[in-house]
């Protein structure tokens, strides 16, 4: 594992949480060489007697498969859609829409109110018994749950 993601409610605990860690990572041979936060813990830093170095670089970061807005604290979703942009709206599968619901990586669970009711549809295609090689119907090829 090379992250580590922390919650703290003020900067002072931050720096005491990363403070640790650096120790404790130090002990291993292990030297952090950065870190994201949506505050600028090296402010106070002189006061704690350590050197808290953070990176202000990309406003975006991965997190755990979902993107993590630094600037505005918030997490979203960035799913790849190339395969549907590419094809012609008649060529829409089964197994083409199970192909774009299994990329979206969640492992904490955010997009699982989205994922839910996709995978609810895709049990819906089976239970009308859609073949999964044979083009949707025009009809479902619209429905926005299928499309961006």
């Amino acid at each position: 594992m090379d992250d580590i993601l922390d919650l703290e409610h003020t900067v002072q605990e931050a720096q005491e949480l990363t403070t640790g860690i650096d120790k404790v990572l130090e002990k291993g041979g292990f030297k952090v060489t950065e870190r994201q936060s949506n505050e600028d813990l090296s402010k106070n830093s002189d006061q704690q007697g350590g050197e808290v170095d953070v990176l202000f670089g990309p406003v975006e970061d991965k997190v755990l498969g979902v993107v993590w807005n630094i600037t505005e604290d918030s997490f979203n979703f960035k799913v790849k859609n190339e395969a549907i942009k590419v094809l012609n709206p008649t060529t829409l599968t089964k197994r083409r829409i199970l192909s774009q619901v299994g990329q979206i990586f969640n492992p904490i669970g955010f997009a699982s109110a989205f994922l839910i009711w996709a995978k609810i549809g895709l049990q819906e295609l089976s239970r009308q018994g859609f073949e999964w090689d044979k083009d949707l119907p025009s009809a479902l090829q619209q429905i926005t749950l299928f499309r961006k």
